[in-house]
């Protein structure tokens, strides 16, 4: 449940994340998404309930070889490459991209400020970091970046390897956007 009505956008595109995502995640049989069971408010703030998921997080599984994570690598690029091909074709539009105008230069311009501000924050944390390259090569990339349906987020700490089945969930969608640069979730 939100706390707050900032919370509430971000769950509310969760559960958008998850809804629409669903149809093209059924036809694959390696990985899925949390299906939505029910959602609505309740004193003015949003709520969704979603199916449990019996696993664990694939961060949380540790192993000394790193077996796991070696054996389950190509499923994880699989399930990237997934979300980079998926063909939004201006059909899915999740609650975070309601009312965007499709502008590629000014979607990518909000991710050049996003990394300017992340170089401000880490040197008033202290952290000598030195982004201006990085700015630089995004800067020269502007005019040929495309734009793609991304999770946001998209880390060990957000896909369970289910127990019965072996299946792949990712989970917390609530930063996915159809407008975020293509490869901005391959890290």
């Amino acid at each position: 449940m939100a706390t707050t009505a900032d919370i509430g956008q971000r769950t509310s595109n969760e559960a958008s994340w998850n809804q629409q995502l669903q149809i093209g995640f059924d036809q694959q049989s390696s990985f899925d998404i949390p299906k939505i069971v029910y959602k609505g408010t309740y004193q003015n703030r949003y709520f969704f309930i979603c199916e449990f998921i019996d696993g664990e997080l694939i961060y949380d599984i540790k192993t000394e070889d790193h077996s796991l994570l070696i054996r389950e690598l190509n499923r994880i690029v699989d399930l990237n490459i997934f979300l980079l091909r998926y063909d939004v074709n201006n059909q899915l539009i999740l609650k975070r991209d309601e009312g965007l105008v499709f502008d590629p230069l000014a979607m990518i311009d909000i991710y050049l400020e996003k990394n300017s501000n992340w170089e401000n924050e880490t040197v008033e944390a202290g952290i000598d970091v030195d982004l201006n390259k990085n700015l630089e090569n995004l800067e020269n990339l502007r005019g040929s970046l495309l734009l793609s349906l991304n999770h946001g987020d998209f880390t060990p700490w957000h896909i369970i390897l289910q127990n019965e089945t072996d299946k792949l969930y990712l989970i917390d969608g609530e930063h996915s956007s159809c407008y975020s640069p293509k490869f901005y979730d391959i890290a």
